[in-house]
């Protein structure tokens, strides 16, 4: 079928190819001709010309004869374009059809290979029938040989291993019964799952308009603003209250999605420091002590120069508050390539957020920040030296560095502090300091073993 398709798709080809070359000729004659006329009638002109007539019009129609020749150049031109075109449409038959003539050998190849198979495979059933038949003569001739009793032993035998086998049938297909039963049951739940995980993904209407609220700026009218700032004061008391022992990731999720986290940041970020209370800070902390997959989506909206901030706090619980929150969002990135730099360490830097700290665990007027200060630069400089020099106006050794007196301070924590959250946080901040040589010396001072 495709040779015959190819051999008229080549007739076809051909007569096409001689219609081309029948107008192309008839144009070379109707060419030739009408140059010969054009000649002819240029003489005439010529003779015209020396009589001095009609010289401008017909130099106008000798060069409309020229353009003329030229169109018709043209078109000459064209045939010529149009066969090369078909010759190569032709070529590209003629290889498709190479391709479907070898595609055709290959299946005629594979038809004649499956027929080979089948003639073996019929051998071979021929072959294993003839030879079931031998076995059914021997045992025909086993059985009358050794008689009637050994015959029925034989008998009973498979009997009891038929039997054998149709319990282990019926055993297999309870437990593919079972299997099928707890497959289903598990896509089940898995689904119920998909669809608890999308629920929880999208924000509710009620999450969606309390941070409306809480991202509402603090402008307007005396009794304007005071009503803002009562709205966000019930609602962080809310938030705090529902989150302050919760560990529902899920539902922190949520919250954070629906845009209240965002409010609580613009509220720690805009409002004027002595306006910020208590329970704005401790909701947003609250909110933040969660997965790191929850961090991750609070730490786009960029918190920690908002916690920076806060440090400058006059009220002691909103500083802790900040520093605590700090730590946590350093915390949740403790493992990841503990040989590279922190990857907030930028973010702190940018807004001087290093020294803060250090000033905060300087002159703080309490263990719990101080302590947290100095797990939080232990954590964040981490595989860099601490070089920054401690201002020159300072109680005690003026000739001690930054290094020296958090170092000291973090090795501390890790013997004595009573809290273990506390111990663990300053070895892992002394481990990721030792990831520095110069760290590393400062440490090990006085027989202390650097953590691994």
């Amino acid at each position: 079928m495709i040779k015959q398709q190819r051999d008229e798709l080549q007739i076809r080809l051909k007569d096409k190819e001689q219609q081309y070359k029948q107008l192309y000729e008839q144009r070379q004659d109707g060419l030739k001709k009408e140059a010969q006329q054009f000649g002819l009638q240029i003489l005439e002109q010529n003779k015209d010309l020396e009589s001095g007539k009609n010289l401008k019009k017909e130099k106008d129609e000798l060069n409309e004869a020229q353009n003329q020749i030229e169109r018709m150049n043209e078109q000459i031109d064209q045939l010529k374009t149009e066969t090369i075109d078909l010759q190569h449409e032709l070529q590209i038959t003629q290889e498709n059809l190479e391709i479907q003539k070898q595609e055709l050998n290959k299946n005629q190849q594979t038809a004649k290979d499956e027929e080979d198979l089948k003639i073996k495979a019929e051998e071979q059933r021929w072959q294993l029938q003839g030879e079931y038949e031998v076995l059914i003569l021997e045992n025909a001739r086993l059985k009358q040989t050794l008689g009637e009793e050994r015959t029925q032993q034989e008998d009973q035998r498979i009997r009891e291993e038929k039997r054998l086998n149709d319990e282990r049938i019926n055993k297999i297909e309870l437990d593919k019964r079972d299997s099928d039963e707890r497959i289903r049951l598990f896509e089940q739940r898995l689904k119920e799952a998909d669809d608890r995980i999308q629920q929880l993904e999208r924000p509710c209407s009620v999450c969606k308009q309390i941070g409306l609220q809480l991202n509402q700026p603090l402008i307007g009218s005396k009794d304007q603003k005071t009503k803002i700032k009562e709205q966000s004061e019930v609602l962080s008391i809310i938030i705090s209250q529902t989150y302050q022992l919760d560990d529902d990731d899920e539902g922190k999720k949520r919250t954070i999605v629906s845009g209240i986290a965002e409010g609580l940041l613009q509220i720690l970020q805009n409002y004027p420091l002595r306006e910020i209370t208590e329970n704005n800070s401790k909701a947003y902390r609250h909110l933040a002590y969660t997965s790191d997959e929850n961090k991750r989506l609070l730490y786009q909206k960029d918190p920690l120069p908002v916690m920076i901030r806060l440090l400058d706090h006059t009220e002691s619980k909103i500083v802790n508050h900040a520093i605590v929150t700090i730590c946590n969002f350093l915390y949740s990135e403790v493992d990841q390539q503990e040989n590279k730099i922190h990857p907030h360490f930028q973010d702190l830097n940018k807004c001087d957020g290093i020294n803060r700290m250090y000033q905060l665990f300087k002159k703080g007027p309490y263990k719990y920040s101080r302590d947290r200060a100095a797990i939080a630069i232990g954590l964040v400089l981490r595989s860099q030296e601490i070089n920054v020099p401690v201002p020159a106006k300072q109680k005690g050794n003026a000739n001690a560095s930054m290094k020296q007196e958090v170092i000291a301070h973090l090795k501390m924590l890790m013997l004595d502090d009573p809290e273990q959250w506390i111990k663990d946080a300053a070895k892992d901040a002394l481990k990721g300091l030792a990831k520095n040589e110069a760290n590393r010396v400062e440490i090990s001072k006085g027989g202390f073993e650097c953590p691994e």
